[in-house]
């Protein structure tokens, strides 16, 4: 029962949908002028509802980034050059920044969880990492990175350090662009299971140390991977 309430909010499913979206728009994959997919292709490509797509394109109508046209559809509204957002720019540009704050944070996050963890945290962690290797399986990267960043804020609440899982929970949509940067480059992308295992393994053993050194691998090795998919 209270394992539900680590579970994301309808409000944060609809800020990642808004920051999906931006990110689209800013790396040209929306173009501007062009209608952007119907609510039950993005719903679909997302993993979320109509609901969620059409509470986000509300708001990134209002952010004037999308034109809601009535009985023909949505599209992306043209912007001058100079005149993305810093909101859109930020995000692209402190993609690597993110990993400079994630390296510490997820190091100690990992020691915490190997001295005060519970078998409850360590059956949910496996159960995690059991449903992101069936979502890898079927191709379906960016469900797979919500349950990748549903597993390291497992582990930040398994550090039973209230302030540290508050942090990371604020950090966890920054985390999850910089992770799809990574999931959608399957030349650079590098598979780290069997570090994901290692590292539960290690915080199950209390092994403090083990767990520290292996999420610190885990973070050098997605650090160099977006490094790459960030090259022109």
């Amino acid at each position: 029962m209270i394992e539900s309430l680590t579970r994301p909010s309808r409000r944060s499913l609809v800020d990642l949908v808004i920051a999906r979206i931006q990110q689209q728009i800013s790396l040209g994959v929306l173009v501007p002028g062009k209608r952007i997919p119907t609510e039950t292709e993005l719903g679909d490509v997302l993993g979320v509802s109509r609901t969620t797509i059409r509470e986000a394109v509300v708001v990134l109508a209002h952010m004037g980034l999308l034109e809601v046209r009535q009985g023909d559809g949505t599209y992306v509204m043209a912007t001058a050059p100079g005149r993305e957002s810093l909101d859109q720019r930020l995000r692209r540009a402190a993609a690597l920044e993110v990993y400079e704050v994630r390296r510490p944070l997820e190091i100690e996050t990992a020691r915490l969880a190997a001295a005060r963890r519970t078998a409850s945290d360590v059956r949910r962690l496996r159960e995690l990492l059991a449903e992101r290797d069936k979502l890898r399986a079927a191709g379906k990267s960016e469900q797979a990175v919500d349950i990748d960043v549903e597993f390291h804020r497992t582990i930040a609440v398994a550090s039973r350090n209230a302030v540290l899982a508050d942090v990371y929970n604020a950090f966890s949509i920054a985390l999850r662009e910089t992770l799809v940067h990574v999931a959608h480059d399957s030349v650079v992308g590098v598979d780290t299971t069997d570090l994901h295992y290692a590292l539960v393994d290690a915080i199950a053993r209390g092994d403090e140390e083990g767990a520290g050194a292996t999420a610190a691998r885990l973070i050098e090795i997605d650090a160099e991977s977006l490094r790459s998919a960030l090259t022109p």
